[in-house]
């Protein structure tokens, strides 16, 4: 019986460790879609900031707003 309750107390640092690394993955996963929010965040309001407001942007205000295509681009592009 004493040889089981030594096995059992050796096995639980290594629960510990593994649950706490459970937890470390956790909240890494957690963190890293709040950092893609954040960004889509700050993309919306670029977009919103220097987006189509009457005023024509240059081919280096657009690489602001990344790959995807601008509303004002498509008028530029379509007003030509």
């Amino acid at each position: 019986m004493q040889q089981v309750k030594a096995a059992v107390a050796k096995q639980r640092p290594f629960q510990t460790i593994w649950n706490s690394s459970h937890n470390l993955k956790s909240r890494l996963q957690y963190l890293e879609l709040w950092i893609r929010v954040l960004e889509e965040r700050l993309r919306l309001m670029r977009i919103e900031k220097y987006g189509a407001g009457g005023e024509k942007l240059s081919q280096a205000q657009m690489q602001l707003f990344g790959p995807e295509p601008v509303v004002s681009e498509v008028i530029v592009e379509g007003g030509e």
